[in-house]
């Protein structure tokens, strides 16, 4: 049982094998400990860890219990939990020198572990004690689990890492994106065209759960429900569970640990899709994934081999595209109750920042056509880019004078406040 690390205060000490937890100013009198003696339960289970913290602590139910693991929460003055944590180190010291064992902190699993003879880990306890910003009472959480349940975990951890990184060299699972507007997307392959991504819902109660465990997952009326590989359903509630909040990009580290990424508008949910006209391959780019409702990953095997995927645009789409996109943005500044004052141009401020439209942010990608073909790049980015340059080039040759009909996507920049044309997010 764990904490953000901004919400806890762990005080695990350890002087010449156990101490007490010392983070707690101004202790005047130790209290009465909350947490009973431990002797009479050790003689009765000095084998069994989970038997012994049961009956150690027969008056208190767990808060949780797993095969393997049991977490505890007991609340008092910081006296009273300062002198339990003391107890509670005390017996776990003692049921590990039992079984021949000794205590040692590891850093890295936040905890105390108790390691046998030959160095083999036997069990382990992590501890939490949470002081409450105003008036109340303090908390100390403890959570305790057998050296399977840990072996169980780390073998877990290991197989979706090596699950992330086997997704990620190869083609990566298919499906299909469902949108709040109702449009539905044929996926080929979850990523970009040049390779597959990682992708997974992390959730308050569940934690994360990667697209290759997952049949779908659907949002909506401030719930999010998970439909799994096995048949089996997981439901949450909650204001936060929006497609923002939950979706999230697996990235495997250096050792056998999958870092869960937030989604950004440089790094956003994107697919593979096919152009039901030009029979092509064609990337899309989410910037605005709570426009989501649901996901569905397909059982069946992605449709093309690892590697890049050549694409090709014609000439009469980009012309046709492009066309559509001047109209739109004519029709919309044409709207607008004011004009927009022209550009210091002379300024050189205002200069550079004129200089690198189409170049920059969003269009820092979006410069060549071998980035459109197996690059991170959609079609409508790279044509859009290619718009701003355009008119930036444009602008730089007449004085800075904005015009509707001539520059319509910086006459909307200016005047609506609109620097970026991201058609409602969707990028193609």
């Amino acid at each position: 049982m764990t904490l953000p690390r901004k919400q806890r205060v762990t005080c695990l000490a350890i002087v010449l094998g156990l101490a007490a937890c010392t983070n707690v100013p101004g202790i005047k009198d130790l209290g009465r400990s909350l947490i009973p003696e431990y002797r009479t339960a050790l003689d009765s289970h000095p084998d069994d860890l989970l038997a012994y913290f049961k009956a150690w602590l027969s008056n208190d139910k767990p808060v949780t219990e797993e095969p393997g693991s049991a977490s505890w929460s007991y609340h008092g003055s910081d006296a009273s939990i300062t002198r339990s944590s003391d107890r509670l180190l005390a017996g776990y010291e003692a049921h590990c020198n039992r079984n021949q064992g000794q205590i040692v902190k590891d850093a890295q699993a936040e905890g105390l572990r108790c390691v046998g003879q030959r160095n083999e880990l036997l069990s382990q306890l992590s501890v939490e004690v949470l002081h409450p910003k105003d008036a109340g009472a303090t908390e100390l959480r403890f959570t305790v689990e057998t050296a399977e349940r840990l072996f169980q975990a780390q073998e877990a951890q290991a197989s979706r890492y090596r699950q992330v990184t086997y997704t990620l060299a190869g083609n990566g699972p298919g499906g299909d994106v469902v949108l709040e507007s109702g449009e539905a997307l044929d996926v080929l392959r979850f990523g970009r065209l040049t390779a597959s991504d990682a992708y997974g819902v992390e959730l308050p109660q569940r934690g994360l759960i990667p697209f290759t465990e997952l049949l779908s997952v659907r949002w909506g009326d401030g719930r999010v429900r998970v439909m799994m590989l096995d048949g089996s359903a997981v439901e949450e509630a909650g204001p936060s569970l929006t497609p923002a909040k939950t979706l999230v990009r697996l990235v495997p580290g250096t050792d056998p640990q999958v870092a869960a990424v937030p989604l950004t508008a440089e790094a956003p949910f994107r697919f593979v899709t096919m152009d039901a006209r030009t029979k092509m391959p064609r990337q899309v780019r989410l910037r605005n994934v709570n426009q989501l409702l649901k996901v569905t990953v397909s059982p069946k095997p992605a449709l093309y081999k690892s590697g890049p995927i050549e694409t090709s645009f014609e000439k009469k789409e980009r012309d046709a595209f492009t066309r559509t996109l001047l109209a739109d943005a004519r029709k919309a500044a044409a709207r607008l109750p004011r004009k927009p004052p022209p550009l210091d141009i002379e300024d050189a401020t205002q200069r550079e920042e004129l200089e690198k439209l189409g170049r920059a942010g969003p269009c820092a990608r979006a410069q060549t056509d071998v980035g459109l073909k197996t690059g991170d790049v959609t079609l409508t980015e790279f044509l859009v880019c290619a718009q701003y340059r355009a008119e930036s080039a444009f602008l730089l040759k007449n004085g800075g004078q904005l015009a509707p009909d001539r520059t319509p996507l910086l006459f909307l920049s200016k005047a609506a406040g609109a620097p970026w044309y991201d058609f409602d997010g969707v990028m193609r």
